[in-house]
């Protein structure tokens, strides 16, 4: 694959001449599945990354790249958590309230969310302990 772009610290112009293979595997229920080959590393990958700063197309792990959600502390995941069950039991995400039983909604699964939701609430609250505490220290 040929193509040209600007560095993105100095904005001066570099040709990239890099070779990117594709490798097949056969699924076990029939037909072939398309792999592209990262450049750097020589594994299968499903996609390729040119992140800001990159001259290459390789795969998240040649870069190291990680997932939002592995940058998170313990308080966002749990909000993301509390959003996400807030919206599987048809609540509001951004709504402090619990919602109610949906309909059609067994009791026991809509108790295990809801235990889910308190525990989930619990740990995004413990922020807010934290940073009340060390506002009312200063």
């Amino acid at each position: 694959m040929k193509y040209e772009m600007r560095d993105y610290w100095t904005g001066e112009p570099l040709k990239i001449d890099d070779k990117i293979y594709l490798a097949p595997t056969r699924p076990h229920l029939g037909g072939l599945r398309w792999w592209f080959m990262c450049p750097q590393l020589n594994r299968r990958v499903r996609k390729l990354y040119l992140p800001l700063g990159g001259r290459h197309f390789w795969s998240r792990h040649a870069y190291e790249l990680a997932y939002a959600s592995q940058r998170e502390t313990k308080f966002d995941r749990a909000l993301r958590r509390a959003r996400k069950l807030r919206l599987t039991l048809g609540g509001d995400p951004t709504d402090d309230e619990y919602p109610d039983k949906p309909p059609r909604m067994r009791w026991a699964t809509y108790n295990r969310l809801m235990d889910k939701l308190v525990a989930a609430d619990d740990v995004a609250d413990e922020r807010l302990i934290l940073l009340a505490a060390r506002w009312a220290g200063r």
